[in-house]
């Protein structure tokens, strides 16, 4: 069964998707509703920075998330996504193993770009400020990805 395991040095961000935490004081709730919905969007900020980064620790049980999670919840083509554009070839999604290593490569260096973050912030509050900031930066980058034929938008904003 596949699974990501991210490096253990990486748990001082898990409340970053805890429910339990200050972040869910400051906003409400979690940033992120999963690790596993956290892993995708690391994966996507390590695979638009072009690197990845091995698992130091496998042994360490935090932050594991198995493959059914993903599936589960509907995530598994954003899996994909980045896997196809590491590798450039289909034949890659027929070896979950690899899929899920490249994946989770993508999410240790999504992690160490949060840790260059929080450096910048005096406070959890400047850094939960910091990380929604990127959040709207990436996601307005990716407005032009859509497809404008797929708007279920009630407004009209052209």
């Amino acid at each position: 069964m596949a699974s990501i395991h991210p490096s253990a040095k990486y748990r001082i961000f898990s409340h970053i998707s805890d429910e339990n935490t200050t972040i869910s004081d400051i906003l409400g709730r979690p940033i992120f509703d999963s690790n596993a919905e956290l892993y995708c969007f690391l994966a996507a900020l390590g695979l638009k920075k072009g690197k990845r980064t091995k698992t130091a620790d496998r042994n360490s049980a935090w932050g594991q998330v198995r493959d059914t999670v993903f599936d589960n919840n509907g995530l598994m083509p954003r899996i994909y996504m980045i896997v196809l554009a590491h590798s450039k070839d289909y034949a890659i999604l027929k070896d979950i193993e690899s899929c899920f290593e490249i994946f989770e490569g993508y999410v240790n260096t999504g992690f160490e770009e949060l840790i260059k973050l929080s450096k910048k912030a005096n406070n959890e509050e400047e850094f939960v400020e910091l990380v929604l900031q990127m959040i709207v930066e990436v996601s307005q980058n990716n407005v032009g990805l859509e497809d404008p034929l797929d708007d279920d938008s009630p407004l009209d904003l052209e």
